[in-house]
């Protein structure tokens, strides 16, 4: 096959031909209007790309922004938050750095924690197999979240919540300081 392998050629010629060819969408910085409506809610995250953090806010199907960043940090939020009118509602991650700036630009927004990351977040703590009887019961509370679809749903949730720490809870807080494992008026500290 000699210099030309099946590797380097494409349906377009030589790889090094069409990589020139197509240099100059590398140059290319989609522009996205902002248009100044407001939303109902806008979901906001944020996705490492090598080196780099790409802010990304979305209502319903449609991205409104992103802004490139080395990490989530406020000031970075900010500057993407600070494009658009406040939303009825943020879905978010609950992250340190998008709470200091949601705080600051949409300080009126009500917040709601993303339930894909909550499931994670669940996962990580207890695994998909805790070998503790509340470790068992706190997941099936975790897993239980998406399939709540009406406010009288939630409420039996919030409810099974409360059992759970009121069975569970102030033995299962290791994060806690230790006055306040013990919960309040046990003599803990």
């Amino acid at each position: 096959m000699g210099t030309s392998n099946q590797s380097s050629l494409t349906s377009f010629g030589a790889a090094r031909s069409f990589r020139r060819r197509t240099a100059w969408c590398w140059n290319v910085a989609p522009r996205i209007p902002v248009t100044g409506e407001v939303h109902d809610q806008i979901q906001v995250d944020g996705i490492y790309i090598g080196s780099w953090c790409c802010l990304i806010a979305v209502a319903g199907d449609y991205v409104l922004g992103w802004q490139w960043c080395d990490t989530e940090k406020k000031a970075a939020w900010a500057a993407l938050l600070g494009r658009f009118p406040a939303p009825g509602v943020v879905i978010t991650d609950g992250g340190s750095g998008i709470a200091a700036a949601l705080s600051e630009c949409w300080s009126e927004t009500a917040v709601q924690r993303c339930l894909v990351h909550v499931q994670r977040n669940v996962r990580t703590y207890l695994t998909g197999r805790p070998r503790t009887e509340a470790g068992k019961a706190l997941l099936r509370l975790g897993r239980a979240l998406t399939r709540i679809h009406a406010s009288a749903e939630a409420a039996a949730w919030l409810a099974g919540l409360h059992d759970w720490h009121q069975q569970h809870g102030a033995r299962q807080s290791p994060h806690l300081p230790d006055h306040d494992r013990d919960g309040p008026g046990m003599g803990g500290g």
